[in-house]
């Protein structure tokens, strides 16, 4: 763990202001640029353009348009209006903007709406992993926003480069390397409608990105920053103000800090830090007895996780009641987040909940070490999505993919014993892969109710 040794103050991850603002100001930069650089426009008829595929599926779309180089077609954001899709990142700013608009506990990614258990299985079964974040030609989406979505992803989280709209019709999106014309970059993708199939799909695929444009973008972005919120390490130090000032605002919040042992008395470096505000608790006694926890990585200088836990009430909605930042996802950094958890939340001995989490060893583990969430007065479950994502992940099928979300949604057990039985007989290691995990953690057939 990097951390800097302020005298009489704190080091460590990024501060709750700057995280704040990570997630809720707008990029100047955004990833689509519909700004006009060159007026001119070439005339290109897609249905040649399609003849160069040699995509069987490709006849039913010839569509002879006007493509305007740079995505400026004034006529291309009535038709996404029409469309009932947002393609384009706001592209108003306020002042000090520097990252796109997205709400604090919703994200496009990395949490792509990817998922393929609704999507037909067979051989077209090749799609994007959010995972892994390659494109590669001839995959498939279910709509043109998953296919929008999935390619933002790949931009933001791993190409780390932009790229610009060339064309946005009903059933085309065609995008480019924003800096191809400067830099010669000839990254390019085509995705068109299938009649047949229903689906989106990747008929044209040109990469990776050659151009080093969005390095210099990134240091002008950096500067721009620390010019406005100063460096890393200044914002660190005034952690413990800012979470003093929270709790004078909003009275009864909990803060609660653990730090690293150092041989300067005056200097504290930061280790675990945990929050919860004051309404988020007293409105989790009005909800269900369920806690949802998950962590995520944090994209600054400092490569902490963010831990959240969140649970849902009568109406389905989502209630998030409590925050940590913390080096990693570990035994012991899961154990303290929970206890903070018990501490806080589950006042009273009798209180029984049931905890939803992921896989991760750390935290298996660190449940046996925190009384109120194990049995008697605690329940714990797995993810259903993250277990058909492991799966996909090491067996490769769809189709078997689809039967585990089918095996996990089913409340009927002879049903559910004849869902596992067409897995067996399609892989019996796949079925044995999910023998292995705990029917009642993953199962609504087995969950006890």
């Amino acid at each position: 763990m990097s951390t800097v040794g302020i005298n009489d103050d704190y080091a460590g991850p990024s501060t709750f202001h700057q995280l704040f603002d990570e997630y809720s100001e707008p990029e100047p930069d955004s990833l689509v640029n519909n700004d006009s650089v060159n007026s001119e426009s070439d005339e290109v008829q897609i249905d040649e353009e399609a003849q160069n595929d040699n995509d069987p599926d490709d006849d039913e779309v010839s569509i002879p348009v006007m493509l305007d180089v740079l995505g400026s077609n004034g006529n291309e954001s009535e038709s996404h209006v029409q469309q009932g899709i947002d393609l384009n990142i706001p592209a108003s700013l306020g002042p000090h903007s520097l990252l796109p608009a997205i709400l604090f506990f919703c994200t496009t990614h990395p949490e792509v709406p990817v998922d393929s258990y609704d999507i037909p299985s067979g051989s077209w079964g090749h799609f994007y992993d959010s995972n892994s974040g390659e494109l590669e030609c001839g995959m498939i989406f279910k709509t043109k926003a998953h296919l929008i979505a999935s390619v933002q992803d790949f931009s933001v989280r791993f190409a780390r480069r932009e790229y610009r709209v060339v064309e946005s019709k009903l059933k085309l999106w065609k995008v480019a390397c924003k800096y191809g014309g400067v830099t010669g970059c000839n990254w390019m993708l085509r995705g068109m409608f299938k009649a047949k199939m229903r689906l989106f799909k990747i008929t044209n695929y040109a990469g990776p990105h050659t151009c080093l444009m969005n390095e210099i973008s990134i240091d002008h972005r950096n500067m721009a920053r620390e010019e406005v919120y100063e460096t890393w390490e200044s914002s660190v130090q005034k952690l413990p103000k800012f979470m003093t000032a929270l709790q004078k605002s909003n009275p009864g919040t909990v803060v609660e800090w653990l730090h690293l042992d150092t041989n300067i008395p005056s200097t504290k470096t930061l280790n675990y830090i945990f929050w919860a505000f004051r309404l988020c608790i007293e409105g989790f006694r009005y909800c269900r007895n369920l806690i949802s926890i998950d962590g995520t990585h944090l994209y600054t200088r400092y490569k902490h996780k963010l831990l959240v836990a969140v649970t849902l009430n009568a109406n389905q909605q989502i209630l998030p009641i409590a925050f940590a930042l913390v080096d990693e996802e570990s035994l012991a950094s899961w154990r303290w987040f929970l206890e903070m958890l018990a501490k806080h939340l589950m006042l009273d001995d009798d209180d029984r909940i049931c905890l939803i989490s992921d896989r991760h060893s750390g935290l298996i583990n660190a449940i046996n070490f925190v009384p109120a969430f194990t049995f008697p007065r605690g329940v714990h479950c797995f993810y259903l999505r993250h277990i058909c994502s492991n799966f996909n992940t090491k067996y490769k099928n769809i189709q078997l993919k689809d039967l585990c979300w089918r095996a996990g949604v089913e409340h009927n057990i002879y049903k559910f014993e004849r869902i596992m039985e067409e897995i067996r007989g399609l892989n019996e290691e796949a079925f044995d892969w999910l023998q292995r995990i705990d029917k009642a953690q993953w199962t609504l057939s087995h969950d006890g109710g």
